[in-house]
C-alpha cells in the first residue's frame, strides 16, 4: 500500500520538533493500518493559509493524488492541508474522486485513538 504522511508547521520556532512529532503520530497510525512504502512530505515553516499548490510538499502530494500514485494519506489534522475551508473541501474531493483513503489523526493524548475519515 503506497502511503503518504503529510506534515506542515507554520512557525520556524521548534518546527523540526513539531514536524517530528506529527510524523511519529502518523507513523503509529500507519503501523496500525499495516501501511507499507511510506513517503513523508513536509512543509515548514509554512502557513496553513498558503495554498497547497504553493508549497513544495503540497505540490508533491497533489501530484501523487492526481497520478493515483498513493493509496492512503495520513495527516495529523485537516489544518495541515489547509486552513481555508473551500480549499480543504476541494482537496478532499480530489482525494475522494481518486478513491484514495484519508486518515486524519485527532491529536488526542491517547496515541491509539484517531479519527478515521475513509473517503471511498
Amino acid at each position: 500500500m503506497e502511503t503518504i504522511i503529510y506534515t506542515r508547521c507554520a512557525s520556524s520556532l521548534n518546527s523540526s520538533m513539531v514536524i517530528k512529532d506529527q510524523i511519529e503520530k502518523c507513523k503509529k497510525c500507519a503501523q496500525i493500518e499495516r501501511a507499507s512504502q511510506i513517503t513523508t512530505l513536509s512543509d515548514h515553516p509554512m502557513s496553513g493559509n498558503t495554498p497547497l499548490t504553493e508549497r513544495l510538499g503540497g505540490r508533491a502530494l497533489l501530484s501523487a493524488i492526481k497520478l493515483q500514485a498513493v493509496d492512503l494519506i495520513i495527516i495529523e489534522n485537516f489544518e495541515r492541508l489547509s486552513r481555508n475551508s473551500i480549499e480543504l473541501e476541494t482537496i478532499i474531493r480530489q482525494i475522494e474522486l481518486q478513491n484514495i483513503s484519508l486518515i486524519c489523526i485527532t491529536g488526542s493524548q491517547n496515541e491509539g485513538s484517531y479519527l478515521r475519515s475513509l473517503l471511498k
